[in-house]
C-alpha cells in the first residue's frame, strides 16, 4: 500500500514537471517568433486569429502578464508588511523607467 502511494506520487510529480517544461518550451517558441512582447492592441488583434502558432504567442503574452501581476502583488505585500517603503519603491520605479 505504502509503495503504491509512493509510485503514484512520483508519477504525479513527473507528469507535473513535464507539463511545466512543455508550457515553458511553448512560451519560448512563441516569444522567439517575434523576439518581443506583444502590446495589448496586438494581443487583442491576435485573439481573432485561427492559427495555433498565434494562439501560442497569445498564451505567452498572458503568462507574462500574469507573472508581472504576481510580482506587483509581492511588492505590495512587502509594502503592507513594512519591509518596503512605498515612496522608495515608486522612486526606484520612476528612475528605472527614465534610464
Amino acid at each position: 500500500m505504502k509503495s503504491q502511494l509512493i509510485k503514484v506520487s512520483v508519477l504525479s510529480l513527473f507528469l507535473m514537471t513535464t507539463s511545466v517544461l512543455s508550457v515553458s518550451a511553448q512560451d519560448q517558441a512563441a516569444g522567439m517568433k517575434s523576439g518581443r512582447q506583444l502590446t495589448k492592441a496586438e494581443a487583442k488583434a491576435l485573439s481573432m486569429s485561427r492559427t495555433p502558432q498565434d494562439h501560442l504567442e497569445l498564451a505567452s503574452y498572458f503568462r507574462n502578464e500574469a507573472r508581472e501581476a504576481e510580482n506587483m502583488a509581492g511588492v505590495h505585500e512587502e509594502i503592507a508588511s513594512g519591509k518596503l517603503r512605498p515612496r522608495l519603491w515608486h522612486d526606484n520605479r520612476i528612475a528605472d523607467a527614465q534610464s
